[in-house]
């Protein structure tokens, strides 16, 4: 009899469930590893070692050369030369001025920081700035347990998964004109059994959750604080997300 009742249950109907995986990709570059900065380092000393002088230096040294007749000679320098000298002392001196400016400017430079008072703020779209961030929510329905996961809404009949994962964003304030599909095709696909004896189970053996991958165009017209969203990175979803949900998606995010 248990057999017979329990595979009842696996013969009846999945619910189709689509979520998007949503990210702001980085807006700044990251630091450098401690081996990417050694290797960055020797490919600036190969480059060093293998380059040329351009027609600007080539230009000065050829001045420079002009100007060193006047101090290497010991004969009597010609009206000529001392004119050719004459004008490439001065040449030379308005060269070293700009360099002079250059290094000024130069120096009043200061790189801005890559924190923001936004990072410890999960609610913010501004947030790490040099990573990329994905948007979940705060659900206890799906794994009957209050979980983060990415965001999901049912699959009506008649809708495409691309309709779907629109109307889903909308939702949330997110226009679809600020975000770009990676395909219309599912990044994945989940699947959750229900048990039989939940509400849930009595109609459906179980979800499947087709996951959409999308990634954000563009933050403006998108508000800096969503009380239903958080806005995290790959290393805050590893300690935020279930093991087993995260094991499953992780692949595809």
């Amino acid at each position: 009899m248990a057999a017979q009742k329990l595979t009842k249950h696996y013969q009846k109907p999945w619910q189709l469930l689509v979520s998007v995986c949503l990210s702001r990709t980085n807006a700044i570059t990251k630091d450098l590893s401690e081996i990417e900065k050694r290797y960055a380092r020797l490919i600036e000393q190969m480059e060093m070692e293998n380059a040329v002088y351009n027609n600007y230096e080539m230009r000065k040294h050829e001045l420079q050369s002009v100007v060193s007749i006047a101090t290497d000679t010991k004969k009597k320098l010609s009206e000529k030369d001392e004119e050719q000298i004459s004008d490439a002392s001065r040449l030379l001196a308005s060269i070293q001025d700009q360099e002079d400016m250059w290094v000024t400017d130069a120096s009043k430079l200061q790189i801005s920081s890559k924190t923001t008072p936004c990072d410890s703020d999960t609610k913010s779209l501004h947030r790490l700035l040099d990573q990329k961030i994905h948007m979940v929510v705060e659900d206890d329905k799906l794994l009957k347990e209050a979980s983060t996961m990415f965001p999901y809404t049912t699959l009506n009949e008649g809708e495409s998964l691309r309709e779907a994962s629109e109307r889903l964003l909308e939702t949330y304030g997110i226009q679809t004109t600020d975000t770009l599909f990676m395909s219309n095709a599912p990044a994945g696909i989940v699947k959750i059994r229900f048990k039989e004896n939940e509400e849930r189970g009595q109609t459906y053996q179980g979800a499947k959750v087709f996951f959409t991958k999308v990634s954000m165009t563009s933050v403006n017209n998108i508000n800096s604080t969503t009380d239903s969203l958080d806005w995290l990175s790959i290393n805050e979803l590893k300690t935020r997300i279930k093991n087993e949900y995260f094991e499953r998606v992780e692949k595809f995010v």
